[in-house]
């Protein structure tokens, strides 16, 4: 029988990039997985008739400083990748029976498309959004606390808000901020993303994925990759 320093069990992405991170700080590492493929959710899913390929087609938050180029950096790829700029106009386009919504770069320019989307329901956007800075704040927080439990409860005092929906799903934000089918349908719109309809994702994930893609997102360009050795 062999023996490892670490297992990882599951090879999506985070099960990969720990692995990777493991076996660059010189240690052992054995990575587990159920399904026939090494990829996780990155492997393409057959759903009602559909064949949906889920993996990456671009990514947010890979501005040199930013929490994904942070990892890059870690496991020792960020110089090894090329990336280009998608459209800030157009990320990507959501297409429903009767309305189309196009993702854009920024938060503030999002928030105005969704308002002129939805006219009269500036209030529940701008709530919306409130709870949503509040989220990421908390969030950005907790990465500084780290997983001490005596930093922990401080971190909860501070950030009331992640108390309030730490335990129920996105879509109770959605009814909280508006009773509007379009503007819910449209803040869960890259549901997808995170595999999960509203009901049964939390509110972290939902805030969190929008927060990912209105920074900007970037577009794999380089053959670096066949360089890069697998674990």
């Amino acid at each position: 029988m062999v023996d490892f320093d670490v297992i990882v069990v599951g090879s999506g992405i985070g099960g990969m990039a720990a692995a990777l991170k493991v076996a660059r700080a010189d240690h052992s590492v054995a990575v587990l997985e159920a399904a026939p493929a090494f990829g996780g959710c990155m492997n393409p899913m057959q759903k009602g008739g559909y064949s949906f390929h889920v993996g990456v087609h671009y990514l947010g938050q890979l501005a040199e400083g930013d929490r994904f180029w942070e990892i890059l950096d870690e496991i020792g790829l960020a110089d090894r990748v090329e990336f280009i700029e998608l459209d800030p106009d157009t990320i990507d386009r959501y297409v429903f029976p009767d309305f189309e919504l196009r993702l854009c770069k920024g938060r503030e320019r999002f928030e105005d498309q969704l308002i002129e989307l939805v006219p009269g329901e500036e209030r529940g956007i701008h709530k919306y959004f409130e709870v949503y800075g509040q989220v990421m704040k908390a969030t950005e927080s907790l990465l500084e606390v780290g997983a001490r439990p005596s930093k922990l409860l401080g971190w909860l005092l501070r950030h009331p808000i992640m108390v309030k929906y730490a335990r129920v799903p996105y879509q109770r934000l959605l009814d909280e901020v508006t009773s509007d089918v379009r503007l819910q349908t449209a803040l869960a719109a890259p549901w997808f993303d995170y595999m999960l309809p509203p009901e049964r994702a939390s509110v972290a994930y939902g805030i969190a994925t929008w927060d990912h893609y209105l920074s900007g997102c970037l577009l794999y360009t380089s053959d670096a990759a066949d360089e890069v050795s697998p674990v």
